[in-house]
């Protein structure tokens, strides 16, 4: 029931940049898409470049819209 609602907020959020936290991680990034229950993050890495991080729906804790 929970999932649902997240997956909505997330789908408004995309563009945003956010705060993911799971039981292991905290990952702050842009959030560029939700696809197959799937959140991938884009983070900002040294000299101009990008990584990437896919986080499972289901492993998220809380996220905060920064």
């Amino acid at each position: 029931m929970y999932e649902k609602q997240l997956i909505d907020e997330l789908l408004r959020q995309v563009g945003s940049d956010i705060e993911v936290s799971t039981d292991t991680v905290e990952v702050e990034g842009l959030l560029e898409e939700i696809n197959s229950n799937i959140v991938t993050l884009v983070e900002p890495l040294e000299y101009g470049s990008r990584g990437y991080r896919y986080i499972p729906i289901e492993a998220i804790n809380f996220i905060r819209v920064l």
